[in-house]
């Protein structure tokens, strides 16, 4: 007797939403260095075609590093945009962990991530409140 394992449709759905969460959450905090990126002067006369426009994005994803080393290293951050960073996370993970996707490897970077953001967003208000 041949027996194939056919996931059920919950299955199936609930996969789905843990993916489609984690997708977001690994891009939380990315559109404004997205947004420079595509601000990037192009010389005056110079034209830029598609080749030239993929290998810019693609140079400014390669550049671009991972959020957790990106808050720990950046000396231009407000409370205000860490703000933003920490409502994106939480709200990227809350259907993680809805659909049981806690201990994904993303979700736990995000929960990292997420602390750090908050951590240093408690330092700053303290600093711009002086």
């Amino acid at each position: 007797k041949n027996v194939s394992w056919q996931p059920t449709h919950e299955a199936l759905d609930r996969s789905r939403t843990v993916l489609d969460a984690l997708h977001d959450v690994r891009r939380a905090g990315k559109q404004e260095a997205a947004q420079e990126a595509a601000a990037t002067p192009i010389l005056e006369g110079e034209e830029e075609d598609g080749e030239k426009k993929r290998r810019r994005k693609k140079d400014a994803a390669a550049e671009d590093p991972p959020l957790l080393k990106w808050t720990l290293a950046n000396l231009n951050d407000t409370s205000d945009t860490l703000l933003k960073v920490s409502t994106q996370l939480k709200d990227g993970t809350e259907p993680v962990y809805d659909a049981g996707g806690g201990r994904h490897p993303s979700a736990l970077i995000a929960q990292r991530t997420l602390a750090v953001v908050q951590r240093k967003m408690v330092l700053l208000r303290a600093i711009e409140g002086r």
